[in-house]
């Protein structure tokens, strides 16, 4: 990705848009028309410029690595390589606008459906729950021992 570093537009930053989306669970209906899902999202938009600034670049990367597994930088080999740092960009995000949408709950059904003793009684309807969980670490052929951070 070719990023703007000196012209007019660098200042102002490459536009951008950042999308997360989590599924939290299965919504099952009474019929299809009304299934769906539980989930959390949100879409960021604003402008990026790359962190230029060494020491800001350092900190970002080490936020990073932290923030996905606490204790990681400090186990691991650092500070990172020349080339490392270079052939790394760190983009900051100025955001302009965002938007968040949340659905939680049951199912919505229609009041006709409800009704019908025989459907209510035929067809299972609930939520079936989802979820992230990390497995059991699987070393690699060349792994050292684990080291606990404290």
């Amino acid at each position: 990705m070719k990023l703007p570093k000196s012209d007019e537009h660098a200042s102002r930053g490459l536009p951008i848009t950042i999308s997360a989306s989590i599924l939290d669970g299965l919504v099952l209906s009474l019929t299809p028309f009304h299934n769906s899902c539980n989930y959390r999202s949100a879409v960021v938009f604003g402008y990026a410029t790359v962190v230029s600034d060494e020491a800001e670049k350092m900190w970002a990367m080490e936020t990073i690595t932290e923030n996905t597994i606490r204790g990681r930088w400090e186990n691991s080999r650092v500070p990172p390589t020349k080339t490392e740092m270079t052939s790394t960009s760190i983009l900051r995000v100025r955001i302009h606008t965002a938007s968040a949408k949340v659905r939680t709950g049951e199912p919505l059904e229609d009041r006709k459906n409800l009704k019908d003793d025989a459907l209510t009684a035929k067809v299972w309807t609930g939520i079936v729950p989802s979820w992230l969980q990390w497995g059991e670490p699987i070393p690699t052929r060349t792994r050292s021992p684990i080291r606990r951070s404290t």
